[in-house]
């Protein structure tokens, strides 16, 4: 013996959404929008600072792997590598 369920029925008497609920789904967003604006920030921000060692050494500085004080050749595989690694 198996029960009908109406389920038209069902969705008519669900109650309309509470305040509390309304308020957590705002608050939800908001956070999102914010978690995804302070991570456009932060590319923002090292694009920024890592401008003049772009400039300076062109991007052939982010995948070189020498490091070099003595004539000027830097890059920074090593070092982002290391980074990413740990």
């Amino acid at each position: 013996m198996s029960a009908t369920v109406d389920h038209a029925a069902l969705v008519r008497r669900r109650p309309a959404r509470a305040g509390g609920d309304k308020l957590f789904v705002g608050a939800t967003f908001g956070s999102a929008l914010f978690v995804l604006a302070a991570l456009g920030g932060l590319l923002v921000a090292l694009a920024w600072g890592s401008w003049p060692a772009l400039r300076e050494f062109g991007p052939g500085f982010l995948v070189g792997e020498s490091w070099n004080p003595v004539t000027e050749r830097f890059g920074a595989l090593a070092p982002i590598y290391g980074t990413l690694l740990t």
